[in-house]
């Protein structure tokens, strides 16, 4: 996709304050994942692929002595989603995002942006065990 498409198909998914369900880093970094759900039992799946850079913030030592995320329920999970922005990486000819959650920074530099749409109740997330 080119980086207009990618801009498009965000602006067509109106993620902005959407619930961030997951953000994945899989296969040594190749690939990146964040999950969002656009609206009661529907989801978008945004997969980073190709992944040269992925650098994150959480905001670990804030809440260190609270719980670990993956302790966490549906309902204490605190991520929504603010910004999203695509341009060319000044380096080389890869896309850079970075995604801005409300407890989540994220910057990106991949090759490739895939998107998928699914209903909720497709996807097992780690905080379905600690409902």
């Amino acid at each position: 996709m080119t980086i207009n498409e990618i801009r498009k198909k965000l602006d067509e998914i109106n993620y902005w304050d959407c619930k961030a369900l997951d953000f994945a880093i899989q296969y040594f970094g190749d690939e990146a994942e964040i999950v969002i759900e656009i609206q009661e039992g529907l989801c978008y799946s945004i997969k980073f692929l190709l992944c040269h850079k992925v650098k994150y913030e959480t905001d670990v030592k804030d809440r260190w002595k609270i719980t670990e995320v993956r302790n966490m329920s549906k309902k204490q999970l605190g991520y929504y989603v603010q910004d999203i922005t695509v341009k060319e990486n000044e380096e080389s000819d890869f896309i850079e995002v970075q995604i801005i959650l409300d407890l989540l920074y994220v910057n990106i530099v991949c090759k490739d942006v895939l998107f998928s749409q699914f209903p909720y109740e497709m996807r097992e997330f780690f905080w379905h065990r600690n409902e």
